[in-house]
């Protein structure tokens, strides 16, 4: 001890470690108990609270931040979550945001879309349209094969075709038939009440004042 000042420590009994002066036996947080030097060294990682293992390796920061690659942050980056006191990876490619689990995505990164809580991807796949918040893909209804949303459908399944209000229907609407090429609704041929269904040029009956030949 310092032969001026005997309240002054400069070295410790075996089992206790000087800190600013005194002798004890638990360092405090944020330091590390150095056994060969005797002495509380404090942590190389900066906001570390606990370094118990290793001086250069952090167990645990001092709240509020959390432990990531042996650095303390005062948040998790994007595409990590909290647990505890330390980041977790989302499970999941291409995910921004997974609060609710590690294996799911809540949120995509920006330019992908949701296509299902496991999934982020850069295309809304056909059968599908992107959803009005540009987030997530929402199916189309069971009939179309593309759409635009609910309710405007592009291409329609086998066995379905397009209306001339864009909804996806076994039978057209009186006038039209169904063409098979192109999966659409096409009108019978000029002066044709109905025609053939499988042929829109050939009537079966004509429009008023004229005669089927």
């Amino acid at each position: 001890c310092d032969s001026i000042n005997p309240q002054i420590c400069y070295e410790c009994e075996n089992g206790s470690f000087l800190f600013n002066g005194d002798c004890t036996t638990i360092c405090p947080s944020g330091y590390f108990a150095n056994r060969i030097s005797g002495v509380c060294e404090k942590c190389k990682v900066k906001s570390c609270e606990n370094c118990s293992l290793n001086i250069d390796q952090c167990q645990k920061c001092e709240s509020p931040n959390v432990l990531l690659f042996n650095t303390c942050i005062p948040s998790c980056p994007i595409g990590w979550r909290k647990i505890g006191i330390t980041c977790e990876k989302c499970g999941v490619s291409d995910c921004d945001l997974c609060n609710s689990n590690v294996n799911t995505c809540d949120i995509c990164k920006n330019g992908f879309f949701q296509l299902n809580e496991n999934v982020c991807i850069d295309k809304c796949p056909n059968g599908t349209y992107v959803s009005q918040d540009g987030k997530s893909c929402v199916k189309c209804d069971y009939k179309c094969e593309t759409c635009s949303n609910s309710w405007t459908c592009n291409i329609c399944k086998k066995g379905y075709f397009l209306s001339r209000n864009n909804i996806c229907v076994e039978l057209c609407e009186y006038g039209q038939v169904g063409n098979t090429s192109t999966g659409r609704c096409v009108d019978c041929d000029q002066n044709c009440e109905t025609c053939l269904p499988d042929n829109s040029k050939i009537c079966t009956q004509c429009k008023e004042n004229f005669l089927l030949l």
